[in-house]
């Protein structure tokens, strides 16, 4: 018996707090010009692809629908963002927001506009000649930084960085809207549950625009993302009466260099890995607190599974899932998020997979029997890929890692056979003790 596998790697880049006290003030409105806002999220056909929401992805809808985002907005007066932040450099403080703090932005289905509570409204001008629009001679302005998907705080730090009142092991733990350089994000990978992370164009020195218009945010997205997709060797002879099926039992993906946490700039969506993972992304099975749920058409039971979940997982579903072929299929539904990083990163795949037959002859001492009484073979092959090295991971990118498993029928073949001459027949000298010889034969009988 003969059975031979292997795995080809394949990578294809594609796809409130308080703060520092400020003596700043923002004036008082002329008139009900509300601050708005107008969202889009880059779509495919730009550099930056879309990553993954655990089992969604945020695009505008999704956006729309539950996720809303947050604003941090920072009133600079007469002076650019670029001049404050000098300027409050130079004092050793912070950048107070003092015009919105992680303000909640969500989409009003019957107005069809982006909408928040309490508005604000632009800040007037400075100086005698006010036009109609009470713009001044000099006009003061409002920087804006957003992200998604908006998370409410728990007020607790008067001068830096504030935890979300929900869960902050992963996804989003804490938000810094105090510092020199604009609003931070600290992040999280979750080894089950990825959670997406999009930050905005920034949107800096703005200031009171037409009645129709509105501050422009595109959101793009933060993290790097990994789809794993498996295969078989085409050029493999294995059909689908030939009653094999080839299932996945658990896919694990190690590595160096895979940051499990860091610190995102909304300014310019750069990133300060933080900590190293020591955490594998692990699929397995129908999934759990520690692992990934493989895709249903593909998956085998657990490597370690007993007799009776093997039948239910395995041999009752024979006839019910594809298992691998040619067609190069997606492990699960669920992305692996990573934090990005210009250094260098090495992956290890682990796969085990399972080949199972059907054969109603291997009655004999089989206990691996269906509920419909056929009978099956079934082994189970543990291969670990050499790593594959990448050589930065860039958010917004989706890489691809494509497993191919080779296959080889057990086949038979006659050599040669050698001769022999039968029955056999010889004969034999009998001397008897008087000396005299005689001879006599010997039958087959005899």
């Amino acid at each position: 018996m003969k059975h031979w596998s292997y795995i080809i790697v394949l990578w294809i880049s594609a796809l409130l707090c308080g703060c520092a006290d400020h003596d700043d003030t923002t004036p008082l409105p002329s008139s009900d010009m509300a601050v708005q806002f107008d969202v889009n999220i880059a779509d495919n056909n730009d550099s930056e692809t879309r990553a993954g929401y655990y089992n969604a992805t945020i695009d505008l809808n999704v956006l729309k629908a539950s996720t809303a985002f947050g604003v941090y907005a920072y009133y600079t007066g007469a002076n650019s963002w670029d001049t404050y932040a000098t300027e409050v450099n130079a004092n050793a403080g912070n950048i107070y927001p003092n015009f919105m703090y992680n303000q909640q932005v969500f989409w009003n289905t019957d107005e069809a506009i982006w909408t928040y509570s309490p508005l604000k409204y632009w800040p007037n001008g400075e100086g005698t000649a006010q036009d109609n629009d009470g713009m001044g001679e000099t006009k003061h302005k409002v920087s804006f930084f957003a992200y998604a998907p908006y998370v409410a705080l728990n007020i607790t730090n008067t001068s830096t960085e504030n935890d979300p009142t929900t869960d902050t092991t992963y996804g989003i733990t804490a938000i810094n809207g105090c510092t020199k350089n604009g609003p931070t994000i600290d992040y999280a990978v979750h080894p089950t549950k990825p959670v997406d992370l999009l930050y905005a164009n920034s949107q800096t020195d703005k200031v009171k625009q037409d009645i129709t218009s509105k501050v422009p945010f595109t959101f793009r997205h933060a993290l790097a993302c990994i789809d794993i997709y498996v295969t078989r060797n085409v050029e493999d002879s294995l059909t689908a009466d030939e009653q094999t099926k080839i299932l996945i039992n658990s896919f694990t993906l190690d590595g160096t260099n895979i940051f499990q946490t860091g610190t995102l700039q909304l300014k310019d969506g750069t990133w300060t890995p933080t900590s190293v993972s020591s955490t594998s992304f692990t699929y397995q099975g129908t999934g759990s607190s520690n692992a990934i749920a493989l895709s249903d058409n593909m998956r085998g039971a657990a490597k370690e599974a007993s007799k009776d979940d093997i039948k239910e997982q395995e041999l009752n579903r024979f006839d019910k899932v594809t298992g691998v072929d040619e067609t190069e299929r997606q492990l699960s539904v669920t992305n692996i998020l990573l934090i990005p990083t210009e250094s260098s990163t090495t992956f290890t795949p682990t796969l085990t997979y399972t080949f199972l037959t059907r054969d109603d002859e291997l009655q004999l001492n089989n206990d691996l029997k269906d509920d419909n009484s056929h009978y099956y073979s079934r082994i189970q092959q543990t291969i670990t890929g050499t790593g594959t090295n990448v050589a930065k991971l860039e958010k917004g990118k989706r890489y691809k890692l494509l497993c191919t498993i080779g296959v080889e029928h057990v086949t038979f073949e006659v050599i040669g056979v050698e001769k022999w001459d039968f029955p056999m027949r010889y004969t034999t000298t009998i001397t008897d003790y008087t000396g005299e010889t005689k001879e006599k034969t010997v039958n087959e009988s005899d």
